[in-house]
């Protein structure tokens, strides 16, 4: 994992680690009916929703290519095909615990500086026990409990359904 990083310029958050030391990003092999384990599919995308983490590579690419010298402290994680939204972290000189999540469009990633971008969720542990909860009372849901859930995490509801 360190050496993927390497070209990333500061420090990401323990959170992150943890997170990309359990699977690269991935979800747990199993979730999906085709349990194929060399399926990318089983891994890095969220079930039944439209969006997928990146692998650490991918991520690393996506900031070697775009955000090196625009908005280096900005590394983009997870993707969704609808409207072009990424979600990113911000890393700092110093490891911290947790970053917030950031979200914005994809043609304003390399414009905007973090202070400009929109927090999805305080942090990326409070955004994976959202999705775990919303995703555990899946089929039970209306609008209130969903803005609950999200509240209960810190989320931004508004930017929530991307």
């Amino acid at each position: 994992m360190e050496e993927i990083i390497k070209p990333y310029r500061f420090q990401l958050p323990q959170e992150f680690y943890d997170l990309y030391l359990m699977g690269n990003g991935c979800l747990p092999i199993g979730i999906l009916q085709e349990n194929e384990l060399n399926s990318i599919y089983n891994y890095c995308y969220f079930p039944d929703y439209p969006a997928r983490f990146s692998t650490l590579q991918e991520a690393i690419a996506c900031y070697q290519n775009l955000l090196i010298d625009d908005n280096p402290h900005v590394l983009p994680f997870c993707s969704s095909y609808r409207e072009d939204i990424v979600l990113s972290i911000v890393g700092s000189k110093e490891q911290q615990e947790t970053s917030p999540v950031y979200v914005t469009y994809s043609d304003y990633l390399c414009e905007e500086d973090p202070s400009g971008m929109n927090v999805l969720f305080p942090s990326l542990t409070n955004m994976m026990l959202a999705y775990a909860e919303l995703y555990e009372y899946k089929g039970r849901s209306t609008e209130t409990w969903l803005k609950d859930i999200i509240s209960k995490y810190g989320g931004n509801y508004k930017w929530f359904y991307w």
